[in-house]
């Protein structure tokens, strides 16, 4: 196939599977690989080190004396296939994904150079009538409300963690020890210990004018986290029934890559609690291929939710302000300063588009 003057020429055979893997073919005639001859040997003339040579000035004939000719034909091949599998998958328009494996067939002078290259090939995947879907699950919604018991069940809770607080901090002092060294469930609490519910209290333990003031921002409060959950339900609710209409299957460094992700969140987390992550698996006898098995589930059906989303928001011309973005990715960059760039804002658009498409979805009507 031929492009132009400019373009290395090549053929190619391509041959896809129903497991999403695409195997290629490729020839390129000698002419092509000959043309990297002379960056290849400038190359090695600028690293190799010959007596009475300075480096960086050793002449061609003296590199062709050092270097065999296979390494600067493997060389030129490198080069070769750096430049014409990227030509390839645009050519034929390929949707792949991840990193491909590649072998060298054919490689000798004066003859064509001849390559396969195996790679995933990203899943077609055909939407259902998701606004209809999603209006569905949106009539079935249910008002969010607090009830009366459920504020003066939190006012509880919040009198007896003071108290116990107060204890822990009383009993810290008499004992000569830190807070953190006191055992919280070691500390018993009687009606007789709880603080009385009135202004001074509710001033007390936060920025409130009065116990009335205490009591509706608490309310406040109880109201917006129900009207989280409930949104966290709906919105997998509509994913989990879009992602029952579609017939959708993954390549497998689609689920890789995905549990590589909740590996490393899970590490962290445990981590974070202060527990080595080799100390966590002894303990709980499972080895990390355990995990990865009884995460594999899961795994799936969150790559399938996001596929479905980028489909979405690629139909319905759905992305992040760009000015957000950006002053999201500085503060992220701010914070994480050995982070890089581009894969931050990949994150965050990820993160602000998803966001976009369930706002989108959960006001279909």
């Amino acid at each position: 196939m031929e492009n132009n003057k400019e373009i290395a020429k090549y053929t190619a055979k391509i041959h896809t599977h129903e497991d999403c893997e695409i195997h290629i073919e490729v020839s390129v005639p000698w002419e092509n690989v000959e043309k990297h001859r002379s960056s290849v040997i400038k190359k090695f003339s600028s690293n190799i080190k010959v007596d009475g040579f300075r480096q960086g000035h050793v002449p061609e004939a003296v590199v062709l004396q050092n270097i065999s000719s296979s390494v600067i034909l493997e060389e030129m091949a490198e080069r070769t296939i750096q430049e014409i599998y990227p030509m390839v998958i645009k050519d034929k328009n390929l949707q792949t994904i991840g990193h491909p494996h590649i072998s060298i067939t054919k490689l000798a002078e004066k003859n064509p150079l001849e390559f396969t290259a195996h790679v995933s090939e990203l899943p077609k995947l055909e939407l259902p009538d998701y606004k209809k879907i999603a209006s569905e699950v949106n009539s079935e919604a249910k008002e969010v409300k607090v009830e009366d018991k459920e504020v003066e069940d939190a006012k509880e809770h919040i009198r007896k963690e003071w108290a116990k607080s107060e204890k822990m901090h009383a009993r810290a002092t008499v004992e000569g020890k830190k807070i953190n060294e006191i055992d919280p469930k070691s500390i018993e609490i009687k009606d007789e210990d709880l603080p009385e519910l009135n202004d001074e209290f509710a001033q007390k333990i936060g920025p409130f004018k009065d116990l009335k003031d205490f009591t509706e921002k608490l309310t406040e409060n109880i109201l917006n986290e129900k009207k989280r959950r409930e949104q966290d339900k709906k919105r997998a609710m509509l994913l989990e029934k879009i992602r029952k209409e579609i017939k959708l299957k993954l390549p497998e460094i689609i689920i890789n890559s995905e549990l590589d992700r909740m590996e490393a969140q899970f590490k962290s987390d445990v981590e974070r609690l202060g527990m080595k992550f080799e100390d966590y698996l002894k303990q709980t006898e499972k080895k990390i291929e355990d995990l990865r098995v009884e995460w594999r589930p899961d795994a799936e059906n969150y790559a399938k939710n996001q596929m479905i989303l980028n489909k979405i928001a690629i139909e319905e011309k759905i992305e992040p302000d760009k000015e957000k973005r950006d002053v999201e990715v500085k503060e992220i960059l701010k914070n994480y300063k050995d982070a890089k760039r581009e894969r931050v804002e990949i994150y965050v658009d990820t993160i602000m588009t998803n966001d976009l498409v369930l706002g989108f979805l959960e006001n279909q009507k």
